[in-house]
């Protein structure tokens, strides 16, 4: 009985060392497929913004939702960040005028963000479709955000966005009749 307990102790001990060493040798092949994913996703997301730039508004968002699939894979959000493909989501729908859609994708981008900036770009882009819609209250809200934001920015090349929205500002007010708003 001895014996048999010996050797099972033997196998169990056998069948351990050979699967530290399977999940050693599987680390590499995993972490390559993980680089691979991510280049993979970088190189889709840059041929949504090509086929964005064409026109081809069906074919980037069929990259942009593999680049998501592949996204969903990873722990860590990397390169292209989950807002910046929420975005430009938010932008092809707009585009095709499903300004509904736009305005979810661009929520899910502000929900992906902490940064700053970015939510003064994606309010902006929200204050445009509300001011496409004349839900004129709702885009001068936006922008008032937009601009919160932008004003506390210690980035160089906020005056451009900070002029825009001040711009979109004046035309909605003035398209909802506050003349001295605008």
């Amino acid at each position: 009985m001895k014996k048999v307990k010996l050797q099972l102790k033997a196998l169990i001990f056998k069948n351990c060392i050979l699967l530290l060493l399977l999940i050693l040798l599987a680390i590499p092949a995993i972490m390559a497929q993980s680089i691979i994913d991510t280049n993979y996703a970088r190189t889709l997301y840059d041929s949504a913004k090509v086929n964005y730039s064409n026109g081809d508004y069906d074919q980037a968002i069929q990259n942009l939702n593999q680049v998501l699939i592949l996204k969903k894979k990873k722990v860590n959000d990397n390169n292209p960040e989950y807002f910046k493909v929420y975005n430009r989501l938010g932008l092809i729908y707009k585009k095709q005028g499903v300004l509904l859609k736009a305005i979810e994708f661009y929520q899910k981008a502000i929900e992906n963000t902490t940064k700053d900036y970015n939510l003064s770009i994606i309010n902006g882009n929200i204050a445009n479709i509300h001011s496409e819609t004349g839900d004129y209250t709702k885009a001068i809200l936006y922008l008032e955000e937009s601009l919160l934001i932008l004003k506390n920015s210690k980035r160089k090349d906020k005056y451009s966005r900070i002029q825009n929205n001040y711009r979109n500002q004046g035309h909605a007010y003035y398209k909802a009749g506050q003349m001295k708003l605008a």
